[in-house]
């Protein structure tokens, strides 16, 4: 009966109000688990390491370009050290491929298991808008991230560059953009501490989490 209460709201032009409707049930109903928050969790935490990866690809591959380039152009040799660079990026590039392809798939796995119910039901709407990822406060995210949606550039509404699954969606710690706006490389150890920052198991982000939530499962902000 709700679910097509949900379907009535859809076809009236209210697809928000089904969705809060869902959100909650999810959150009073008697078929929650203990499993969809940390479905939910996973979901957001495989999505972003998706895109790491590509946001890594595209950057290594500019790169490969652009130093590729600057010796055509001034009609220069490779010197020992760029070939052993390019190199380099190159063993980088198919290990990249490698994970990609094996996280994709547990990806894949992980969105085929959402808990029945209105869970589903709001997972499989909101992401049915191809869209989904340019709600408000998913902008304002990656903005205080220091992402791309904090500048003009206009990267995260448009297709990046990759052959990837994922080319849709906000700006990671691997954005080659956000790197060249910042004027420097993160350090391992600044690498360490940003992910520190933002764990979804530390009491204090539990807030943040919820969110996030909210934005990726439901598009409610």
């Amino acid at each position: 009966m709700t679910s097509k209460f949900e379907n009535l709201l859809i076809k009236l032009g209210k697809p928000t109000w089904a969705q809060h409707l869902r959100h909650a049930q999810h959150i009073h109903g008697p078929q929650k688990t203990k499993i969809d928050p940390e479905w939910a969790k996973d979901i957001i935490q495989m999505d972003t390491r998706l895109r790491e990866i590509g946001q890594r690809e595209i950057f290594l591959r500019e790169e490969i370009r652009a130093l590729r380039s600057a010796n055509h152009n001034h009609q220069q040799q490779l010197t020992t050290e760029q070939r052993a660079q390019l190199a380099k990026w190159q063993m980088e590039l198919e290990e990249l491929a490698r994970r990609y392809w094996h996280l994709e798939r547990e990806f894949y796995r992980r969105e085929a298991s959402v808990p029945p119910g209105p869970l589903q039901r709001a997972y499989a709407t909101w992401r049915s808008d191809p869209e989904w990822y340019l709600l408000g406060y998913l902008r304002d995210d990656c903005a205080g991230r220091g992402g791309c949606c904090g500048r003009t550039c206009g990267c995260c509404e448009r297709a990046r560059d990759t052959e990837k699954r994922i080319r849709l969606g906000h700006c990671t710690i691997e954005c080659g953009c956000c790197q060249r706006a910042r004027g420097f490389d993160l350090t391992h150890e600044d690498r360490v501490k940003y992910q520190k920052l933002f764990d979804c198991d530390l009491k204090e982000n539990e807030a943040l989490w919820d969110s996030l939530k909210l934005a990726y499962v439901f598009g409610l902000a």
